[in-house]
């Protein structure tokens, strides 16, 4: 994944824009056990802010494709972090 994405990434999904080093490795960890796809979607509407309707003309399928990606990744990414070994370690 590109820095400057997984950059942005980390700066949206944190509340107070201030994530510490063990934030960044949940977060690493949690887009480990995403598909190329699912991190892909997950990437443009989370990090790059894009619209489903916008990541789906760029990838040139349905909305409704984009959508499933991210509700998976999604539910990927909250269980991983919820359930990893580096929620721990902070």
């Amino acid at each position: 994944m590109e820095p400057s994405a997984l950059e942005r990434l980390r700066h949206n999904m944190s509340e107070d824009k201030q994530i510490s080093q063990a934030d960044h490795f949940r977060i690493d960890d949690a887009l480990s056990m995403l598909t190329a796809r699912e991190r892909e979607v997950y990437v443009m509407v989370k990090a790059e802010l894009l619209s489903l309707d916008q990541a789906a003309q760029y990838l040139g399928v349905g909305k409704s494709t984009v959508q499933k990606h991210l509700d998976r990744a999604s539910a990927k990414v909250e269980n991983q972090i919820a359930t990893s070994l580096f929620s721990y370690a902070g």
